[in-house]
C-alpha cells in the first residue's frame, strides 16, 4: 500500500516482542532494499538467515542485493545456498553454470555438488559429466573421475 515507514515501525515493534521472527527481519530487509538502504537490508537478511538458514527465498533476496552492489562472489554463494535447498528450481544448464562460477572461486566441493545436480537434472548434459570428471581429477580422485569422463 506504499506505507513503508508504517510497516517498518510495526515490524520493529514485533521484533521487540519476539526477536526470533525471521520473516519480520526479511520484511525489514525488503523495505530497506526498496528504500535503497542496501547495507541495512544486508544486515536484516543476514539476521534472517541466522535465525532460519533453511529458507531459500532469504538467500535469493540477499543475492539480489549483492548483485545490485556488483558483488558477484556473494551472489554466487547465496545462489548456491538457495538452490541446494530447492534443487528442482534450476535446470541442468543453470547448475552447470553455477558449478563453473563456484569452481572459479575455488569452491571445489560446491562445484562438484552443482555438477552432480546438473546431471540429475539433465542426464544428457555431457558438459556436466566432463566438468565433473575434470574437477575430480583436479581434486586427485582419479579413479572416481573415470566414471564421468
Amino acid at each position: 500500500m506504499g506505507k513503508l515507514e508504517s510497516a517498518q515501525k510495526s515490524y520493529k515493534q514485533a521484533i521487540q516482542y519476539d526477536p526470533n521472527l525471521a520473516e519480520v527481519y526479511a520484511n525489514l530487509g525488503s523495505i530497506s532494499a526498496r528504500q535503497k538502504q542496501l547495507e541495512q537490508a544486508i544486515k536484516y537478511y543476514e539476521k534472517t538467515i541466522s535465525i532460519k538458514p533453511d529458507f531459500p527465498s532469504f538467500y535469493r533476496n540477499l543475492a539480489k542485493i549483492w548483485r545490485s552492489l556488483g558483488k558477484e562472489r556473494l551472489v554466487t554463494e547465496c545462489s548456491y545456498q538457495a538452490l541446494i535447498l530447492e534443487p528442482k528450481l534450476a535446470t541442468g544448464i543453470e547448475w552447470l553454470n553455477l558449478g563453473d562460477k563456484l569452481l572459479e572461486l575455488g569452491k571445489v566441493e560446491e562445484a562438484i555438488a552443482c555438477y552432480n545436480q546438473a546431471i540429475k537434472s539433465d542426464e544428457k548434459l555431457s558438459a556436466a559429466y566432463n566438468k565433473l570428471g575434470n574437477t575430480l581429477i583436479q581434486k586427485g580422485e582419479m579413479e572416481q573421475s573415470l566414471f564421468y569422463r
